[in-house]
C-alpha cells in the first residue's frame, strides 16, 4: 500500500494552487529542513510537495505518471486546466470509465480516472 507520494516541485505556489483546484487537496505548509513544504491528503494517501533542490531532483520532465480516482473527470480536468495545467488528453470514455490526462505546472503527467459508483 502506498502511504505517501512526494512530488519534487520547481514552482511551489503554482503547484499548491493546481493540486488544490484540480483535486481538492487541502495543502498546508510545514516547516522542515529550514524550508516550507506542503502536505495534504488525497483519500488514504498523503501528498507532499517538496522543493526540487531539497529533494535533489534535477529533471526536465517526470518519468512516472500518477493516476488519481476522482468523482467527475471532466470537472477535475477543467479545474486543473484553469489552475495552470496543460491538457494532454481530453476527457473520454475508455474501458468503461471516463479518463483524461494533463500536466501539472511543473510538467508532471497526471491521469484522471472516474471512480466507479459505489
Amino acid at each position: 500500500m502506498i502511504d505517501r507520494v512526494t512530488i519534487a516541485v520547481g514552482s511551489m505556489e503554482a503547484m499548491v494552487t493546481f493540486y488544490a483546484a484540480a483535486l481538492g487537496i487541502e495543502l498546508t505548509p510545514r516547516e522542515m529542513f529550514e524550508r516550507t513544504l506542503f502536505m495534504g491528503r488525497f483519500g488514504d494517501v498523503e501528498l507532499l510537495l517538496c522543493p526540487r533542490d531539497l529533494a535533489g531532483v534535477d529533471a526536465a520532465v517526470n518519468t512516472i505518471q500518477l493516476r488519481f480516482l476522482v468523482g467527475d473527470v471532466a470537472a477535475a480536468f477543467a479545474r486543473g486546466v484553469d489552475a495552470g495545467g496543460v491538457p494532454l488528453n481530453a476527457p473520454t470514455l475508455l474501458e468503461g470509465a471516463m479518463h483524461a490526462a494533463l500536466r501539472d505546472p511543473d510538467g508532471n503527467s497526471l491521469e484522471l480516472r472516474e471512480r466507479a459508483p459505489a
